[in-house]
């Protein structure tokens, strides 16, 4: 069965805390990104920006997930920032032995927004899954996603994920709202 292809970023799964809800957190900015929903976010000396996937540096400044839609004049951003968080998101392409998947890390396709549904559009970049940490590597398999309509071993699996330990950056709270 082919999978839906339809990417929209990383979607808030209950967290690994006693299933607990999401923890958002509002931080302050002053850059003029527009931030889709689900959008992995990182640390500027601006606030919280979209990750680029352009440098290695933004690997290791993800504070969290953008959790809903921030227009260029939003000084106000709510982040989903738990290290803890696990998220729902799409590959984008097949995945030999996804089984053995569990515990690799990879990079996220970084792209511009939907306009429409004002939804990220990034994906994990199944293609470059590694056993041990690489420079752009930003999420981590927690597990496979089991739905009727999820096949694993086609292009466009959903899968469950973590932001990795080596790219949260909670510990910077210089941005955050008081």
């Amino acid at each position: 069965m082919a999978n839906l292809d339809w990417p929209s970023g990383l979607r808030p799964l209950n967290n690994g805390t006693a299933g607990t809800a999401p923890r958002v957190t509002m931080y302050t900015r002053s850059n003029t990104a527009v931030l889709y929903e689900g959008a992995l976010l990182v640390q500027l000396t601006s606030g919280p920006g979209v990750y680029t996937g352009t440098t290695a540096a933004h690997a290791y400044q993800i504070v969290g997930v953008a959790a809903n839609y921030h227009g260029a004049s939003d000084t106000d951003v709510y982040v989903y920032d738990d290290p803890a968080q696990e998220f729902l998101v799409q590959g984008d392409s097949a995945v030999a032995t996804p089984l053995l998947k569990v515990g690799w890390m990879g990079p996220v396709t970084a792209v511009t927004g939907n306009t429409t549904t004002l939804q990220s559009k990034s994906e994990l970049d199944t293609s470059a899954l590694t056993a041990t940490y690489a420079a752009f590597d930003c999420l981590q398999i927690v597990r496979q996603w089991h739905a009727d309509d999820n096949d694993q071993d086609a292009a466009n699996a959903k899968w469950v994920v973590k932001i990795t330990d080596k790219a949260h950056i909670l510990s910077n709270t210089s941005t955050r709202a008081t």
